[in-house]
């Protein structure tokens, strides 16, 4: 909640505090997305083995709605905070999503040829 607020004030601030607001609201920021990231992940584990689909099928749906999210924001708006953010989500999303497609991948081709 607090990074929330931090980037809600770096949006109207200006000045000083605005460059206060926008370092504080990316520190928290990222913290905040790996821990939210993993808490949903530790909830899908627990869903599955309580075979509840339908949260598991959400779970999976959220990440990409966070990122469809920050991308619109990226385009729509010409805030320099909304634009950051969404800058953050893109990045902690799409890396993170790169790499384990790279690893499956590579796995997969060892897989093959052994």
């Amino acid at each position: 909640m607090a990074t929330v607020l931090l980037w809600f004030g770096s949006v109207v601030s200006s000045g000083v505090l605005n460059s206060f607001l926008s370092a504080a609201s990316i520190v928290f920021s990222v913290i905040a997305i790996p821990s939210a990231w993993t808490a949903v992940a530790a909830a899908r584990n627990k869903w599955k083995a309580n075979h509840k689909q339908t949260f598991v099928y959400v779970s999976y749906i959220i990440p990409i709605r966070v990122f469809l999210t920050a991308v619109f924001g990226f385009l729509l708006f010409d805030i320099h905070a909304v634009r950051l953010l969404g800058c953050m989500v893109i990045g902690g999303i799409a890396f993170p999503a790169v790499i384990w497609t790279v690893q499956s991948f590579s796995l997969k081709m060892r897989k093959d040829r052994v």
